[in-house]
Formats: structure tokens, sequence, C-alpha cells
């Protein structure tokens, strides 16, 4: 069998299309901020007031401690971030938000907010039911529809992601 065929590999590929088109979108607002997706990730992180060290960050971050490193540099540069001293470690010393690095957040969630109410736009959680119910049928008889099962279980899959994006910020 192909492995291109099975319903993990359609799955995948799915989801890697979206997160490349949710990518896109933020770079393109986050450009004029002056940050980038790495930046932005350090950023929430940190949102609201945590104190985590670079090397916390580089786990929860699933990246190198040089990479995060690198990031964080610029960030305290310009006075998004600030350093705190770390009383269990001399050289590793807590990365916290400065309320400027704050404020810039509370502007990349309203812009995230605004991309992700744009991308799902119209999307009803009773369509998705609706579609996976008729795929369950389909497949039970063999219908012409079993051939699209990857797709549906794309969008119960994102169903499932915005109802807590879509409550949080509604709240």
């Amino acid at each position: 069998m192909d492995f291109r065929k099975t319903d993990a590999y359609q799955i995948t590929w799915l989801v890697r299309r979206l997160f490349r088109a949710m990518g896109d979108k933020a770079d393109g607002y986050l450009k004029p901020l002056g940050i980038t997706a790495a930046d932005r990730a350090v950023l929430e992180f940190l949102y609201p007031d945590k104190v985590l060290t670079v090397p916390e960050i580089a786990r929860r971050y699933n990246v190198s401690r040089q990479h995060v490193q690198a990031t964080v540099n610029p960030l305290l540069e310009s006075g998004l971030l600030k350093q705190r001293a770390n009383p269990a470690h001399k050289r590793s010393v807590h990365i916290a938000l400065t309320a400027a690095g704050r404020r810039l957040f509370d502007k990349i969630r309203e812009k995230d907010r605004r991309a992700i109410d744009a991308l799902f736009a119209g999307f009803v959680v009773t369509t998705v039911f609706g579609l996976w119910a008729w795929n369950t049928l389909s497949e039970l008889y063999s219908g012409p529809v079993a051939q699209y099962k990857h797709v549906v279980a794309a969008l119960i899959l994102l169903t499932i992601l915005r109802w807590p994006l879509h409550r949080a910020s509604h709240k």
C-alpha cells in the first residue's frame, strides 16, 4: 500500500498545509511589528507574567538552548524582555516580559484572534458533524464519499481546536 494514501498521511498533509497557511498569515502581521515567528513564540511562553530561564523555554519550545538564546538576546536589547536574578542558578538568569513586551503581545493576540476568526469564518460545527456522519455511513455502505474521510477527519480536528479559541475570545 502506498503510504501517501493512508489516512494518517492525508491528515498530516492537511495539518501541515494549515500550519503553513497560518504561519504565512502570521508572518504578514508580525513583520510590521518588527518581530519573527520565533520571537512571537518566546513572548507567548512568557505571557502574561511567567518567569523562565532560556533552557526552560528551549525545553518547552523543543529547540536548542542556543536557538532560544539567539532569539532572546535581540528581545532583551529591544526592551521587550528583561532579565531577573535566578537564586537557583547564577549563570542561568530568569527571563520575563517587560510592560512593553506584554503590550506588544496583547496586540499580537488580537491579530491572531482576527486571523483565526477569518480562517474559520462560516465554519459551523453542525456541518462538520453532518459530514462526519455522512462519511461514517458512506464507509459502512462503501459509498462514493469514503475517499474523502481524511478531509472530514481534518475538519473535525479543526473544529476541536476552534472550540477553546472561540470560547476564550468571547470572555
